[in-house]
């Protein structure tokens, strides 16, 4: 997976000159590495190595049984549907294209998003809803709802575990074409029976990075 001009414009222009390192946090690759997908702490570790981590759409992760908002019993939720962007608590985040602010929301449940915008942006001929989660709270104050966001510029800050839902520091970047449930707290993560859906209604981030605006 290689580094597309659209993540150094999530995080800003001096990003590009970081190390930036695709990352896997499978089920699978985490029980290959020793690490509790419970432990925050071990979660941490294994992530945070001095460069910018990324990736994680499509994933089948074990991260979200230690939360019943994910456990169903016969209807696991455990695939991912957005991008993660692995970086310190405070990282401002900038919008990579132009668009307008529909939500701005605290989902504080276990485990849940935290602080959580959504932004409706033109890519290329597309209309696409963006949902930019695990942020600060001090991210809802940047623009009311309404607000005409210019590409490139700041929407929100990075949260940390007290904030975020209790992750470590990260951005949960997900494209949406149609809100078709609840639109303050879209779901990021589904179930293998209902993959089909959420594939086509959100699609891979990294397909439209590259893409201008």
């Amino acid at each position: 997976m290689s580094v597309s001009q659209g993540l150094y414009d999530l995080l800003g222009p001096e990003s590009a000159h970081q190390g930036w390192e695709a990352l896997d946090l499978s089920s699978q690759n985490l029980k290959r590495h020793n690490v509790d997908a419970h432990d925050n702490a071990a979660l941490s570790r294994y992530i945070f190595n001095g460069n910018i981590r990324y990736g994680g759409y499509g994933e089948r992760r074990d991260i979200y049984s230690r939360s019943e908002n994910y456990s169903e019993a016969e209807n696991e939720r455990n695939i991912h549907l957005g991008v993660d962007v692995w970086a310190p608590a405070d990282t401002p985040i900038y919008a990579p294209w132009s668009g307008t602010l529909v939500v701005s929301h605290l989902n504080a449940g276990d485990a849940d998003y935290g602080p959580t915008l959504i932004i409706k942006h033109r890519v290329g001929k597309e209309i696409i809803l963006a949902l930019y989660g695990h942020l600060s709270i001090s991210s809802l104050s940047i623009h009311p709802v309404g607000t005409e966001i210019e590409k490139g510029a700041l929407i929100a800050y990075l949260g940390n575990e007290r904030e975020n839902g209790g992750w470590p520091p990260h951005l949960h970047f997900q494209l949406i074409r149609e809100l078709d449930s609840d639109a303050v707290d879209y779901p990021g993560v589904c179930s293998a029976k209902d993959w089909d859906y959420y594939a086509k209604n959100c699609p891979d981030p990294m397909s439209y990075l590259p893409l201008e605006g």
